[in-house]
């Protein structure tokens, strides 16, 4: 046995004793043949990749008489390849062609495969008397031809019971069997671009051989095959998926006593399955989207991802239908919703949305739903929906139409776009998300509303200009925690920004913290701010800003009844910047105000690491929600009336 251990592995030759191939000294080349003797187990881990660097094509990668026990992960598979000249596992090293895996002797020599990858070489196996366990690995391109012959794996005479079971064979050469005193079973493997046939059993004797709910796609030729030297064979061959149930078609894929009366036997293959088995893999493909969907449709995800390769558009009274674990690339390009839009996730599997957006581009990619749309009806349960959905790169635009945003997470980097835009006219409800704004450019803002949305129950933080902005309508902001958004007055940022002298925003029961500036006012603007923790920002809490507010009393700012982190007056004016700064200004008002931070606002975080603030949202909220005495339909009426709220305290000067 030969070992180089930096930086790779080399390995040949006999092993005489217990080994076992480590993720730390991958990859391993294989330099001569490596051979396993009885009573020997080779385990080789997960992630492990094996070369082969063998330079004769009759030369196999590994000889097994003793054991060798491969078992990856789904995320971690163990790959075996063969550089389109070793074959695999083979038991005899004088066998024709070169194999991957080749078992024999006089014991019975074992090979156990699960989350493997075995590719580009001639056959996979050959065996005789030994136990094969293939599972939920990946087989490609092998079979190599030889002096005119196809390398097809060869199970002859196994000592145990055979399991070939969820596997993905594409193109590669079939098996040829012979079993005398033990079963084998072939069962929920995908069988598609095959050269030659797929199973040959050639004897049978008191064994039968099982072929059962696999799949076969785009298959040619002979897929099962009998022999003309036995007529004691037995195939069972029932409840397979062929891509067609036209029986003409499938039987000129079987070859047996109807197609030569040389071979005894016969192939029953019937009932026929209509569609794949739920355990048979499916290839890794994904679908390419452009232009208009004029009917109503599905993406699920067998067939994801999806991926645009132009602008995707649904039409007026069309609708598309997301599934769980679905992937929709945007790449660089948007969709427009015209009709309606169902993307709804699970807790367990959301809906990814993402793109190939970088800094410096124009615009993120977006969903953007216009004023012919189906509006959100939560009553029905109709309308256009986005829910438990991750969203990388990829922004929400609403104009003129009602939408539910329900828990989602917007991150990923935002460029020249924001994650969320509600237009004059819309009617959204913004609930429950996680909206960072890590990554993005200089102009992005957490929300942009510009409508009469309901913002409620979010984490918004990380954004360079603003957490939120409110350019118009008289949107509700409620429960959210608003952090650690780094706009100055300078730049016109801060957690809240409202800019327009129309807007009638409501904010209540917010934590607006650990901001630059905590509330923005500019350009006139007639907020009602009210029970919100608005504490420990960086250079205001509340910022007034531009001339069209004037100092007078009829211009005054009421922020009565907010926690402002302290009880001290003089602190809390302090960190207000309005007339008593500047006299072309108007006058905030605070007083009275709370004495403790209001319980109904989500605390701050005792620790400066957002990345856990999602973890901190789940549970937050779910003590907040069963403390709440409000339903959804209450927090549309108006919430002026602290002084009937036992757990609030004021105090007044």
């Amino acid at each position: 046995m030969s070992v180089n251990a930096n930086p790779e592995t080399t390995v040949g030759g006999i092993f005489w004793e217990n080994a076992t191939w480590t993720l730390d000294n991958s990859p391993y080349i294989v330099t001569d043949t490596v051979q396993i003797p009885e009573n020997v187990v080779l385990t080789i881990e997960a992630g492990v990749v094996v070369e082969s660097a063998l330079s004769g094509s009759e030369d196999s990668m590994f000889l097994v008489h003793g054991k060798i026990v491969a078992r990856g992960t789904a995320d971690d598979k163990i790959v075996f390849d063969g550089g389109c000249t070793a074959t695999g596992f083979s038991q005899d090293p004088e066998s024709y062609g070169s194999s991957f895996f080749v078992t024999g002797g006089a014991s019975d020599p074992q090979l156990i495969l699960d989350n493997c990858v075995i590719k580009n070489g001639n056959r996979f196996y050959w065996g005789t008397r030994g136990h094969l366990n293939l599972t939920n690995s990946e087989l490609t391109n092998l079979g190599l031809t030889f002096w005119g012959y196809i390398g097809r794996s060869q199970i002859y005479y196994p000592g145990q019971d055979v399991y070939i079971q969820n596997n993905l064979f594409i193109n590669t050469t079939g098996f040829e069997i012979a079993n005398l005193n033990a079963d084998v079973f072939i069962r929920c493997n995908l069988f598609t671009e095959n050269r030659g046939p797929l199973v040959w059993n050639t004897q049978g004797g008191e064994s039968r051989t099982f072929i059962n709910y696999n799949s076969f796609i785009d298959v040619s030729e002979t897929v099962l095959r009998l022999s003309t030297l036995d007529d004691n064979v037995i195939l069972d061959a029932t409840n397979n998926y062929w891509g067609t149930t036209n029986t003409g078609t499938i039987d000129s894929w079987i070859l047996d006593g109807n197609d030569d009366i040389n071979i005894r036997g016969f192939i029953e293959y019937s009932p026929i399955l209509t569609e794949p088995h739920p355990d048979t893999p499916t290839l890794c493909t994904h679908i390419e989207v452009c232009g208009i969907i004029n009917s109503n449709t599905t993406w699920v995800q067998n067939n994801s991802p999806y991926i645009f390769t132009g602008p995707v558009g649904i039409a007026e009274g069309v609708t598309l239908t997301i599934e769980s674990s679905v992937t929709v690339n945007f790449v660089d390009y948007y969709l427009e919703v015209n009709g309606t839009l169902r993307a709804q996730g699970s807790n367990t599997n959301k809906i990814f949305f993402t793109s190939d957006a970088s800094n410096g581009q124009l615009n993120t990619p977006s969903i953007r739903f216009r004023s012919i749309s189906t509006s959100w009806n939560e009553q029905t349960g109709s309308g256009s929906i986005i829910e438990n959905a991750v969203f990388d790169s990829v922004g929400v635009s609403v104009s003129g139409v009602s939408l539910k945003i329900n828990n989602n997470s917007f991150g990923g980097g935002y460029f020249g776009s924001n994650p969320v835009s509600v237009n004059e006219g819309s009617n959204a409800v913004i609930s429950n998300n996680t909206i960072d704004g890590t990554g993005s450019d200089s102009w992005g803002v957490g929300i942009d509303c510009g409508g009469d949305a309901l913002i409620c129950d979010n984490i918004i933080s990380n954004w360079i200009t603003s957490g939120v902005r409110i350019s118009g309508g008289s949107p509700i902001i409620e429960g959210n925690l608003i952090v650690n958004n780094t706009g100055s007055q300078q730049t016109g940022g801060g957690g809240i920004r409202i800019d327009w002298a129309e807007s009638t925003p409501i904010i209540r029961n917010n934590t607006i913290a650990q901001n630059k500036v905590g509330i923005n006012l500019i350009n006139g603007p007639w907020p009602v701010i009210v029970n919100n923790n608005i504490q420990d920002n960086t250079n205001y809490n509340i910022y007034v800003q531009t001339n069209n507010v004037v100092g007078n009393p009829e211009h005054a700012i009421n922020v009565t009844y907010n926690w402002w982190g302290t009880i001290d007056v003089s602190s809390i004016n302090q960190a207000i910047y309005d007339f008593k700064n500047d006299f072309n200004l108007g006058t905030v008002t605070f007083v009275p105000f709370l004495t403790e931070p209001n319980p109904e606002a989500i605390p701050i975080p005792e620790f400066h690491s957002w990345i856990l603030l999602s973890l901190l949202l789940t549970t937050t909220l779910l003590v907040i929600l069963c403390r709440r005495k409000l339903t959804k339909t209450s927090r549309q009426q108006s919430y002026l009336e602290p002084n009937n709220r036992a757990l609030l305290k004021t105090v007044f000067f």
